[in-house]
């Protein structure tokens, strides 16, 4: 069964998705039994690679309403995360550039056949990204995440201190343009288009058409 998932790595409900997305295959009992593609697309190409300010304390100036109100705008995030048991300050991150965090996850899916490897740099990227609110666009940082995870430390650094799959994320962001008027994250299963954040049953329903009975059991819920 194939999967395609594009996402960025500044967006709450692109790390939502993936996750509820991830909660479903492994409730299905369908782990082994799906193909895992991940795709890059970049909310904002021209964001700087300094963390500077919030997303919080940019929508308190912009809409100049206290920083208190901003953060309740980002509370919804929060709420919907503690549903897949993860951690989503979406106002304490920082909008940075996500093109080297994108040359990353091109190059472990490019060098490992297996799609766990893959899932599990990603979501180590969001999860830096939203739950520890770190500057994800930092070297540093993203060399922090390869090392915990156990991967190929040197690979990654010859990664990042050139252009490699530069050119990779974008022909994937291409390929994003190419379907039409949407808007990250977009999840296709069984060539089914899924965009944005979508309940649990919508997902199942997409993997498993029969999954009815287990939608109205567990999933509805």
């Amino acid at each position: 069964m194939k999967i395609i998932v594009w996402s960025d790595f500044t967006s709450p409900a692109s790390y939502l998705a993936q996750v509820r997305l991830q909660n479903v295959i492994k409730a299905l009992n369908l782990t082994d039994k799906v193909e895992y593609e991940a795709r890059a697309y970049q909310i904002n190409p021209n964001a700087s690679d300094k963390a500077v300010e919030t997303n919080a304390a940019k929508l308190s100036l912009k809409k100049d309403i206290t920083l208190d109100k901003a953060q309740a705008y980002f509370k919804k995030w929060q709420e919907e995360g503690k549903k897949e048991g993860i951690d989503v300050e979406a106002g304490f991150a920082y909008n940075t550039n996500t093109l080297d965090a994108h040359r990353l996850v091109a190059w472990i899916q490019s060098v490992e056949a297996n799609s766990t490897k893959t899932q599990a740099l990603i979501d180590a990227i969001f999860k830096a990204e939203f739950a520890e609110n770190k500057n994800i666009s930092d070297h540093a940082v993203l060399l922090d995440i390869i090392k915990s995870l156990g991967f190929d430390l040197a690979a990654a650094k010859e990664v990042l201190s050139t252009s490699a799959y530069r050119e990779e994320v974008i022909v994937q962001e291409a390929s994003f343009r190419d379907l039409g008027n949407y808007q990250v994250p977009v999840i296709i299963i069984n060539n089914k288009v899924l965009e944005g954040l979508q309940p649990k049953v919508a997902y199942a329903q997409a993997l498993n058409p029969k999954a009815d009975e287990f939608v109205n059991d567990f999933l509805i819920k």
